[in-house]
C-alpha cells in the first residue's frame, strides 16, 4: 500500500510539474518547481522502493533458505550444550544471537501483517518460525 502512494505522488508531482508548465504567472512557476522537486523526491523514492520490492520477492527462496540454515545452525548449538562452561560466555553469545534472530523474524513477520509494509517483506517470513528457548 505504501508503494502505491509513493507512486501516486509521484503521478501527482509530474501532473503538477505539467500544470505549472502552461501558466505564466508566480504560481505557475512555484508549482513548476514544487512539482519537479517532488518528482526528483519521489522518482529516487520509487526506484529504491523498487529494489527493495525486487529483491524482497524475487530472492524470496534464497532468504528463506538463508533464514532456515541459520536456524538449524542456532538449535544445533543450543542442544550442543558447549556453552556450559565456568564464564558463561558462550552462553550469552549464543542466546544474545537467537534474540537476534528472533528480534529480526518478529520485525518481519510484523512488516508482513501490516498492510502498509506488506509488499517490502517477502512471502518466506510466513514459514519460519522464532527459536525457543527453555
Amino acid at each position: 500500500m505504501l508503494y502505491v502512494v509513493f507512486i501516486l505522488a509521484l503521478a501527482g508531482f509530474i501532473a503538477l510539474a505539467a500544470w505549472g508548465f502552461d501558466k505564466y504567472s508566480t504560481l505557475g512557476y512555484v508549482s513548476s518547481i514544487v512539482g519537479l522537486l517532488g518528482a526528483i523526491i519521489f522518482g529516487i523514492v520509487v526506484v529504491f522502493s523498487t529494489i527493495a520490492v525486487i529483491n524482497e520477492n524475487v530472492y524470496s527462496d534464497a532468504l528463506y533458505e538463508k533464514y532456515t540454515a541459520r536456524r538449524e545452525a542456532l538449535e544445533w548449538r543450543l542442544e550442543q550444550d558447549y556453552t556450559d562452561n565456568d564464564n558463561n560466555l558462550g552462553a550469552t553469545e549464543l542466546y544474545e544471537e537467537i534474540q537476534e534472530y528472533n528480534e529480526t523474524l518478529a520485525s518481519a513477520k510484523a512488516n508482513r501483517a501490516n498492510p502498509w509494509l506488506k509488499v517490502f517483506a517477502g512471502e518466506y517470513v510466513d514459514r519460519l518460525e522464532p527459536i525457543e528457548l527453555k
